[in-house]
């Protein structure tokens, strides 16, 4: 996952030694909706020169580029329910290497889902989700009877238990897809 507010890199490969890239195009991708439902034009295009031919990879960070396609609404609810985030999108990231002037073909470099969030220094580069889902840290939070919180999850078709403490008012199961 990745969290635009935060640096999020994606590494290129130069090419194949002995046969680097004279220069590659990177190609993103960004849309809303269903995984599956990629578009076909790309909304940034970006052409980056090896005018060294290294065969190492190169690093562009694209989180400043997502950060302009996620324009955060708050949800809210007056009971215990799953509500289904609108505050994400999806991103996908294509090079095409070129050996002169000839495409070595178009290759998917990274896809996954973009909030609008922060990792933290300690998390390293290009911090990943929780094995838990909940992108809180913690298993257990504490709010006030009569006001909301939101626990931000994951959805992999997994079941999460809700139970309030001490009285168990709240004792629900949902199903996170």
């Amino acid at each position: 996952m990745i969290k635009i507010n935060s640096p999020y890199y994606v590494s290129i490969p130069l090419g194949v030694d002995p046969n680097p890239f004279d220069y590659y195009i990177s190609y993103i991708y960004i849309w809303s909706g269903l995984q599956s439902a990629e578009p076909v034009t790309p909304e940034y295009q970006q052409t980056r020169q090896n005018p060294a031919g290294s065969v190492a990879n190169d690093k562009i960070n694209i989180s400043n580029l997502v950060n302009d396609f996620i324009d955060f609404t708050p949800q809210s609810n007056n009971a215990t329910a799953l509500i289904d985030g609108i505050n994400q999108v999806w991103v996908s990231v294509y090079y095409e290497g070129f050996i002169a002037d000839v495409s070595q073909g178009k290759t998917l470099a990274m896809l996954d889902s973009a909030v609008s969030g922060y990792t933290y220094g300690l998390d390293g580069e290009n911090a990943t989700v929780p094995a838990n889902n909940i992108l809180l840290y913690g298993t257990e939070f504490r709010a006030n009877r009569n006001s909301g919180f939101v626990v931000p999850l994951i959805g992999n078709d997994t079941n999460v238990t809700v139970i309030s403490h001490p009285s168990n008012e709240i004792n629900k199961v949902l199903c996170i897809s």
